[in-house]
């Protein structure tokens, strides 16, 4: 089990030392969110690429805002040094006290300590206040209309974190989403749990194009393993996702998913002892593989929760 020393920021981010000491945080693979293979098993009647495990992209860090909130709060000297009380003034948690390994509202814009790469093709991510799930302020990826002259192109607008080390197991990742079209026009990837190193193997969470329901995809078998489950997305409505995976510890083989939306386990998306190690990237966004036309496309994420329980939707 990893400890966790808090860190606190003014007013935007909780982070712990395990997740938060990224100043060499990796380049990453491949973004699984716009990287997708051909070969897919398909479960439940599902349908839709799975992505690759390619090298390293060599992601860039990306420090993206829109001029509205301060990427990185401070009294003048580091942001450790700037202490927030441990008050709740709304009756549920929020990141000025949540405790909990990352905590993420974008009300502080993107801090670069945090988010360190993602992938920008031929989409935007920005924090702005569009739409919010609390406070001001949401990122809010976009993906403008396209169409091309018959070749296909990736869209794709994420942000990742990069852990130092592997996740601890269990780890929840919990967010608010909300999706500008229930059914997108191709698999749409809005979050990723990926290796950052070789052979970048992982798992992303999506909306299938079929249907809108949320599905799964997991690429670290081949052919890769696509899970479709019958609760289909909502859009222009907040909705609360939470994931959990339980990543062994190095040297062992296999790793456990499940999926909550709105505190309701979705168990057609249960995944049991995948083969794969060492999970240390996570990834947030939208991402379409291989498309040759594709109408506007929002996503808007909010109140991010990283943690080792269950963390629900009332945080």
């Amino acid at each position: 089990m990893l400890t966790a020393t808090i860190v606190t920021s003014a007013a935007g981010c909780i982070l712990t030392e395990p997740l938060s000491g990224l100043t060499g945080g990796g380049a990453g693979g491949d973004d699984a969110m716009s990287d997708v293979a051909s070969d897919t098993t398909v479960n439940e009647g599902g349908g839709g690429d799975g992505p690759s495990a390619e090298g390293p992209a060599g992601d860039a860090p990306h420090d993206v805002a829109d001029g509205g909130p301060t990427l990185d709060a401070s009294d003048g000297g580091t942001a450790s040094d700037v202490v927030q009380p441990d008050v709740v003034t709304t009756g549920r948690g929020d990141c000025a006290d949540g405790g909990v390994l990352l905590c993420e509202d974008f009300e502080n814009g993107l801090s670069a300590n945090t988010w360190q790469g993602g992938d920008m093709t031929n989409a935007t991510a920005v924090v702005d206040t569009t739409q919010h799930h609390r406070g001001a302020y949401a990122l809010h990826l976009s993906a403008p209309a396209l169409t091309t002259d018959g070749s296909a192109l990736n869209v794709a607008a994420n942000i990742r974190h990069y852990t130092p080390l592997p996740l601890p197991s269990p780890v929840f990742i919990r967010a608010f989403v909300m999706f500008s079209a229930a059914v997108p026009q191709s698999d749409e990837s809005f979050f990723v749990a990926q290796q950052d190193k070789s052979p970048y193997s992982g798992l992303q969470l999506e909306l299938d194009f079929n249907s809108g329901d949320y599905a799964m995809t997991d690429w670290t078998v081949n052919p890769s393993f696509y899970a479709l489950s019958a609760v289909a997305a909502t859009a222009t409505t907040w909705t609360c996702v939470e994931w959990e995976l339980d990543p062994p510890a190095s040297g062992t083989t296999t790793t456990n998913s499940d999926v909550w939306v709105n505190d309701t386990e979705v168990s057609p998306l249960h995944i049991g002892s995948t083969p794969m190690t060492d999970l240390e990237s996570l990834g947030f966004g939208i991402g379409f593989y291989q498309v040759t036309s594709l109408p506007a496309y929002d996503l808007w994420v909010d109140d991010i929760y990283v943690d080792t329980s269950h963390v629900g939707c009332t945080k």
